[in-house]
């Protein structure tokens, strides 16, 4: 029985590993985008000579 305890024990810990990698990658994700758009409503006035293309 200690066994199956310890299993069931590992299996838990594993998910909740797996579900915050995947929470991070989620996270990382939409961080990126989010600086992208930043970048592109900054980059007009940090370089006002660039030709805006709309």
């Amino acid at each position: 029985m200690r066994v199956i305890g310890a299993v069931n024990q590992a299996i838990a810990r594993l998910l909740q590993s797996e579900k915050l990698a995947t929470l991070g990658h989620l996270v990382a994700g939409v961080a990126h985008e989010l600086n992208r758009a930043r970048f592109t409503l900054t980059l007009p006035r940090t370089a006002p000579d660039h030709e805006v293309l709309a």
